[in-house]
């Protein structure tokens, strides 16, 4: 009986080892599965990031030419007012001593107009 007894012992000790090993492989597999999971994930994530940082560094740029253009938005704005400032005088001043001197004044205050037009043409083609 004892001779049983220790055959069954040896059985179910065997029996609890092949589970036991059973058990394992599934964890292995499922270890192994999670380490493949793992790295699509931080490859994707990598993918990501770089999205990411390209997406911010063109919005940075887009700010930055945002800026730059409302800047000169602003100086070519004064300077028109200057121009227009200056036509007013022209205007409401008494007329010049000759036409001639009339017509020049007006000239060099339409080529400044003109090459403030050019500027901002130039900005709207960029």
């Amino acid at each position: 009986m004892n001779e049983i007894n220790e055959e069954i012992k040896i059985a179910e000790k065997v029996k609890f080892w092949e589970e036991q090993e059973q058990i394992n492989n599934l964890i292995v597999e499922r270890l192994v599965d999670l380490r493949k999971e793992t790295a699509i994930q931080a490859v994707e994530a990598e993918v990501i990031k770089n999205e990411y940082i390209k997406y911010k560094s063109e919005n940075e740029k887009n700010l930055h030419r945002i800026t730059d253009i409302e800047n000169l938005n602003q100086v070519l704005s004064n300077q028109i007012e200057d121009q227009n400032k200056k036509i007013n005088d022209l205007i409401e001043r008494p007329r010049l001593k000759s036409k001639k001197e009339e017509r020049l004044a007006i000239s060099a205050i339409t080529l400044s107009l003109v090459s403030i037009l050019i500027s901002i043409l130039s900005i709207a083609i960029f």
